[in-house]
Parts: C-alpha cells; structure tokens; sequence
C-alpha cells in the first residue's frame, strides 16, 4: 500500500474516533512559535491516541496570483505529531480527508450535535 493511501486510511480512521466521540480534542491557542506574519493560526486542537500526542490546525497564509498579481490568503490543514513541550515532531503530508478531519474536530469540539438537539424536541 503507497504512503499517500495509508495517511489517507489513518487520516479517515481517526475522523471516525472523533465522530464517535471516542477521540476527544481539546481546543486551545496556538503556541507563539506556529504563527508569524506571514501564517495565520486561530485555534489548535490537541489529542492523544495510542500514546501519540496530536496536533491539528488550520493554517492561513498568504499567497500571490501572478497573473492577477494580487495577494489573497489561503489556508490549509495540518495534522502533526508533537512532544510533550509541544514542539513538531512531524507533519502529516496533506491530503484531502485533513479537511474533513479538521471539520469533524470542530464539529465535536463545538458539540454542535447538542446544540442541534435543543432545537428538535
């Protein structure tokens, strides 16, 4: 199996442990040495899984369009391992289902199911 669909496959098993609320991330702020003028970060989420400790972010950068030369900012995902000092370890390389992991996160973290709930009564 290539490296690409076995990131996919744990990237795809761990959006499974949150939506099943056996995999619990915590949000909090990013640390001071993830930003800088150029990267955009509002909020990490931080697990632990199998002894692992995870990190996970939405990072914002800006990007120039040289054929409309003009910047605009983009963003991305990032799923890393990290230390206990919270320094990178390594990075997952990116991969379509990041996106629906970070969705997935927020989606719990917000616990936006029982928000839902108190509506359907």
């Amino acid at each position: 199996m290539s490296d690409e669909k076995s990131f996919s496959n744990v990237i795809n098993r761990i959006i499974n442990l949150t939506r099943s609320n056996a995999l619990k991330w915590d949000k909090q702020d990013p640390p001071p040495w993830l930003t800088d003028s150029d990267t955009k970060i509002e909020s990490v989420y931080l697990t632990e899984y199998a002894g692992r400790r995870l990190r996970l972010y939405e990072a914002r950068y800006q990007t120039y369009d040289e054929m409309d030369r003009n910047w605009s900012w983009a963003k991305k995902p990032v799923l890393q391992l990290i230390d206990k000092r919270n320094k990178t370890d390594w990075e997952f390389p990116w991969c379509r289902e990041l996106k629906d992991l970070l969705e997935a996160v927020r989606y719990h973290s917000a616990n936006i199911g029982d928000f839902l709930d108190n509506f359907i009564i």
